[in-house]
Formats: structure tokens, sequence, C-alpha cells
């Protein structure tokens, strides 16, 4: 005989040390994360360094990991914020959810691909 387990995932973690690590560092990590992508973009376009093509796809591969640090690392951490899953919340987001993660993760490889094929 089995035995079940009734509990989900947010009232096995409530108020665990790993739990509260988590809560905690996620938004400190985007914070910074997206402050050295805004750095990096003012950087190469600021200095005389905008003319060479090793800056150009640094600058879209700073631009493009904002993208990452903003969509579904925010919308897990949104997730765990409010202690339920995005997609219960309306069958828009239910359809659509899945395509901005996805998106914002294959993103990043087609638009380098397109700046290797051109620089």
């Amino acid at each position: 005989m089995g035995i079940s387990c009734e509990l989900t995932e947010y009232e096995l973690l409530h108020d665990t040390l790993t739990h509260k690590l988590y809560l905690s560092l996620i938004p400190f990590i985007i914070c910074i994360g997206f402050l050295g992508n805004i750095l990096t973009v003012c950087v190469f376009i600021l200095t005389d360094l905008k003319r060479q093509s090793v800056s150009i796809i640094t600058i879209a591969l700073a631009i493009v990991d904002s993208f990452v640090l903003l969509i579904p690392v925010a919308i897990l951490w949104l997730e765990k914020i409010l202690k339920r899953e995005l997609t219960d919340l309306s069958s828009f987001w239910c359809r659509t959810h899945g395509l901005f993660v996805l998106f914002s993760f294959s993103f990043k490889f087609y638009f380098l691909f397109i700046l290797f094929r051109f620089f």
C-alpha cells in the first residue's frame, strides 16, 4: 500500500531556509544583472568601441540577456511570491506563458545567429 502526499510544492518549501534565500536573492540577482547589462550597453555605445562588430554583438547579447532576466526568471519568482502558478490565473496566461518563456530563451540564439551572419 502506497502513501499519497497531498502537499503542494509551496506547502513543502514554506518557511525553509532555501525558500527564504530564493525569495530574497532572486530580486537582487535580477537587479545586478539588469544594471550590468545597462552599463555594458552604455559603455559600448558611448565610447569609440561602437564601431567594432564585436561591440554590436556584445550590445545585442546584453539586450537579449535582459529579456531572459525579466521574463522567465521574474515569472518564476512571482509564482513563488504569490504561492500559486500564474497559469492558473487566466486562460490567456495559461496559453501564452510557455510562449513567453520559450521565446525569451530561444530569441537569444536566433538573434546572435542573425548577427553573426551579417558581421
